[in-house]
């Protein structure tokens, strides 16, 4: 068994991938889609590529298509003979040319599939990875779920980044993965969070009346104090400003034991 990815098939898929666009612009229902793709695959090959330039049409067949629509795309030779020599000559010419063509395009993309495959990470037996699920790149139903499943740790390395799997349950999976399709699991870090009680209600009704009565009273102190910002601890308050720090503890606001100034507004306090 061999890792699936679905770029070693490349011109294949590629094509596939034009044939489903050009089927979804001419089918007015999804269930005859069938029905038109002669006419999708004439539309194609009659169609100059990007990289060769010339209708894959003229190459085969050493001449332009012939279109009931129009009364003719070739030149009306007098002398079959020569005719037949020009086409053999112009046909030999273009399929050199499209040969060159072809070979600087497969340099160009072998230079950036090569780039690309330097850039991927090689990982190391008991790395923990996350999977990448290509099938839901172009699942409808799936399309906003997250595409990477996991974690998994790297169970054993068989070729090059061709990778086996186990779960964290130890159970190894059976298909191996190329490594274009993974990346390290990181475990995320939780920033500790408030939990809203009725309690806290109060403390956060409190701290926004304590800004708000702050900032006021620094208002006497032009061009010195211009913000005030209080935040929440575990033990107490901070209040900054631009001038000093103050931390308060909650017990000292019930004994109004701190900084005078602060008197009236620690009333507003209540358990």
């Amino acid at each position: 068994m061999i890792s699936f990815v679905d770029t070693t098939n490349g011109l294949t898929e590629r094509f596939n991938r034009t044939l489903v666009d050009s089927l979804a612009k001419v089918s007015e229902d999804v269930t005859d889609w069938n029905k038109h793709i002669p006419y999708v695959l004439f539309a194609y090959r009659t169609a100059k590529q990007a990289t060769t330039k010339i209708e894959p049409f003229y190459l085969v067949y050493g001449r332009s298509a012939q279109f009931f629509i129009k009364e003719s795309f070739e030149l009306i030779e007098n002398n079959l003979l020569t005719r037949l020599f020009t086409l053999v000559d112009n046909l030999l010419k273009i399929r050199g040319q499209t040969q060159i063509r072809i070979t600087k395009q497969q340099q160009k993309q072998k230079e950036y599939h090569d780039h690309r495959i330097k850039s991927i990470k090689e990982y190391q037996i008991e790395d923990k990875v996350l999977m990448y699920e290509a099938t839901k790149q172009t699942s409808y139903t799936e399309k906003l779920e997250s595409k990477w499943k996991g974690s998994y740790y790297i169970h054993d390395k068989l070729y090059k980044r061709i990778y086996k799997l186990r779960t964290l349950k130890g159970k190894v999976v059976l298909a191996p993965i190329d490594g274009s399709l993974l990346k390290l699991y990181h475990k995320l870090n939780w920033e500790p969070q408030i939990v809203i009680t009725p309690n806290s209600k109060r403390i956060m009704a409190f701290l926004q009346n304590l800004q708000q009565k702050l900032t006021k009273l620094y208002q006497n102190f032009p061009g010195k104090i211009s913000e005030v910002d209080v935040q929440l601890k575990s033990d107490g308050y901070l209040i900054r400003t631009s001038e000093q720090t103050i931390s308060i503890s909650t017990e000292n606001i019930k004994k109004k034991d701190f900084n005078p100034y602060l008197l009236d507004i620690s009333a507003d306090y209540k358990n």
